[in-house]
């Protein structure tokens, strides 16, 4: 494909289309970028050779343009002297010279012509590549704060998942949780059963301690009166 057909494919190219096409419109728009960038670099350089073309087809034009006038004078001053073989051979030559004057002219209007189509082509181009350039600084932009709301989200589901599981440990599925509880529930009474334990024995022992005590009061009063 040729550099000029490439340029005007880019130029006509359907931006919104290819990217609703398109499976990762990120990649598409870097590669359209750098190849409109590639074509607007060689588009400066062909538009640089048809000024300097138009520029040495205006001097040749002006040259030309000089030589007729210089020849029409000097066929008109050898009239004037009375010396016609003089004044053929200066409008002969200044025949041949507006033949190239016009094929010169022609030139100039090519490579002026071309030198315009050229730089509307640059033009047109470049503002495609920034029309580019901003639809992709949109679509990253838009990427970005995609993902932020992604990640926003998925902290937010973390935080949900982990309040569901907490639930579920209560609700549907009480193993682990309520076994905890239930074993430190069960610790607990059996502290507090133990402890009342203790305490019925020691009121059972200070009761025996008083049954003893009022014996051993009743044997030696006894004692006491036999005697």
């Amino acid at each position: 494909m040729g550099l000029l057909t490439r340029i005007r494919d880019l130029i006509a190219a359907n931006l919104l289309a290819m990217l609703d096409e398109a499976e990762e419109p990120e990649r598409v728009l870097e590669r359209l970028l750098r190849e409109m960038e590639q074509g607007a670099s060689d588009l400066r350089v062909l538009v640089a050779k048809a000024v300097t073309e138009e520029k040495r087809w205006a001097s040749s034009v002006a040259e030309v343009t000089d030589e007729v006038r210089s020849l029409e004078r000097q066929s008109e001053e050898a009239v004037q002297a009375g010396h016609e073989d003089e004044a053929r051979r200066s409008i002969a030559r200044r025949l041949a010279a507006e033949r190239r004057l016009s094929g010169f002219r022609e030139q100039l209007n090519r490579a002026r012509a071309t030198r315009q189509e050229l730089k509307h082509d640059l033009d047109r181009l470049e503002e495609k590549a920034r029309d580019a350039r901003r639809s992709y600084e949109e679509l990253l932009e838009r990427k970005q704060a995609a993902e932020e709301r992604l990640r926003a989200a998925d902290a937010t589901h973390r935080v949900e998942d982990r309040s569901s599981k907490a639930d579920a440990l209560l609700t549907d599925r009480p193993g682990a949780l309520r076994e905890t509880v239930e074993g430190a529930e069960t610790v607990a009474e059996a502290i507090r059963e133990i402890e009342d334990s203790s305490k019925d024995l020691d009121t059972t022992f200070a009761a025996m301690e008083n049954n003893d005590q009022v014996e051993k009061l009743l044997q030696e009063l006894k004692a006491r009166l036999n005697r």
